[in-house]
C-alpha cells in the first residue's frame, strides 16, 4: 500500500539537508561561539530568516539587480562629469 503523500507544509516542518565542508566548518565555528548544537543553531537561523522576509528570492534577486543598476549609473555619471 503506498504512504499517503505529505503536503508541502508537513515537508517544510522537517527537513534533512547536507553542507559542503566549508560551510559545515562555518556553522561549527558559531555553534562553538554561542554553545548551542547544530540542530538548534540551524533551527534559529531558519526562523530568523524566514521571519525577516528572506525567503522571498525573488525580491531580495531584485533588490540586487536593481542596486547593481543604481550604482552602475552613479558610476557613469561619476565618469561622465569627471571628464
Amino acid at each position: 500500500m503506498a504512504r499517503p503523500t505529505k503536503s508541502l507544509v508537513e515537508q517544510c516542518e522537517k527537513i534533512t539537508i547536507r553542507f559542503a565542508r566549508p560551510q559545515a566548518e562555518k556553522i561549527a565555528e558559531e555553534c562553538l561561539k554561542s554553545g548551542v548544537r547544530p540542530g538548534q543553531y540551524l533551527r534559529m537561523a531558519g526562523i530568523a530568516f524566514s521571519d525577516h522576509k528572506y525567503l522571498d528570492l525573488k525580491t531580495m534577486m531584485q533588490l540586487v539587480v536593481d542596486e547593481t543598476i543604481r550604482l552602475r549609473r552613479d558610476f557613469n555619471d561619476a565618469v561622465v562629469e569627471g571628464e
